[in-house]
């Protein structure tokens, strides 16, 4: 049986940024599919925090996205 994904706990724990911003753009993403901007804002706020501590190319992308909201 293949072991469960680590918890978002868990990579914080590890310090694994770039996956930690993966699940954070990955939550942004359900949450804007279901129309809860805030919420989505939120994580794709984290989303970029973490990707610019991981040195991620896609932080810039990521910043241009919370830009066009004017959240950024």
């Amino acid at each position: 049986m293949a072991s469960a994904s680590p918890s978002l706990a868990e990579l914080v724990e590890a310090g694994d940024h770039k996956a930690i911003a993966a699940a954070y753009q990955k939550a942004a993403d359900e949450m804007g599919a279901q129309n809860n901007m805030d919420a989505a804002y939120f994580f794709l706020t984290h989303a970029y925090v973490h990707a610019l501590e991981a040195g991620l190319d896609q932080a810039e992308a990521l910043a241009q996205r919370l830009r066009d909201a004017g959240r950024l």
